[in-house]
């Protein structure tokens, strides 16, 4: 599939949303076999269907905050050159915009002083945590 295919799946959702709302969609966590080994990894349906990216700890955030104005934002692993040997290549974050057409990347490691900054005023919130999707609507 061509990364056009992933964005219109993005705008599509987008064009749903109310404004002042934000989807958040989670990759799927790694599951661990024994104390040093994985099973092999199996992304989320729904963060793949929108990103087609097959990271773990991973985040999608989609923004409407009026009818004009979307923002994506994704949150991924930092470029690791020793952990890269031996999991294999990261995408990190300088890469991420260009590769998944998302306006930003952001490291995952930084999701607890980010997302808040993001967020803040949203009054709408769809949560995806990596396996089932839910609706939730909070006040901020």
């Amino acid at each position: 599939m061509t990364q056009q295919e992933f964005l219109s799946r993005r705008q599509a959702l987008l064009a749903q949303m109310q404004p002042g709302s934000a989807a958040l969609i989670f990759a799927a966590p790694e599951a661990v076999r024994s104390a040093d080994s994985e099973y092999p990894y199996r992304q989320s349906s729904d963060f793949w269907y929108f990103t087609g990216f097959n990271e773990p700890e991973a985040l999608l955030v989609l923004i409407k905050s009026d009818e004009t104005h979307n923002h994506s934002v994704l949150f991924n692993r930092v470029r690791d050159l020793t952990a890269e040997i031996w999991f294999g290549r990261r995408l990190g974050q300088e890469a991420a915009p260009a590769k998944l057409g998302v306006d930003r990347a952001l490291a995952f490691s930084e999701i607890n002083q980010q997302l808040f900054q993001l967020l803040n005023g949203l009054g709408r919130y769809l949560l995806c945590p990596g396996r089932i999707c839910l609706r939730r609507r909070h006040r901020v």
